[in-house]
């Protein structure tokens, strides 16, 4: 309805500022990095080079940029993120922390490309979520 496009339309315009104005995409970066911490802590990978990567990522044109986008394609909204992510599923704390192992118990037979997959759509999921407060 008409709500959900104003929401649409507010969204496209905040994506908008954040690819020029690096005030804005901190903003969204920062609620972005908000979902990928979350999948990193969780899964016993390592948030802070993941972070790193990513901030670097945003910058990588000689200015600092948003990570995601989103537009109006008709009466569709459409999220991207593009996100750095140097991640494992095996090793390091993985098999020594309890509550990493019941992490890995939830998501089941999960291969690093699917955990990026999954961190990406939460960082999107966190982003879409920051964009319309």
């Amino acid at each position: 309805g008409r709500m959900a496009g104003n929401v649409a339309k507010k969204m496209a315009l905040l994506a908008k500022i954040g690819s020029s104005d690096p005030y804005r995409a901190v903003t969204n970066n920062k609620g972005i990095m908000n979902g990928v911490d979350a999948v990193m802590l969780a899964t016993g990978n390592d948030y802070r080079a993941v972070e790193a990567a990513c901030h670097a990522y945003a910058a990588k044109s000689g200015e600092y940029r948003s990570l995601s986008s989103w537009k109006l394609e008709g009466e569709n909204l459409l999220g991207q993120v593009t996100l750095p992510l140097a991640l494992g599923v095996v090793g390091g704390s993985i098999s020594s922390r309890p509550d990493i192992r019941q992490s890995y118990a939830i998501l089941g037979k999960i291969k690093a490309a699917e955990l990026a997959e999954l961190t990406a759509s939460v960082a999107l999921a966190n982003n879409f979520a920051a964009l319309n407060a």
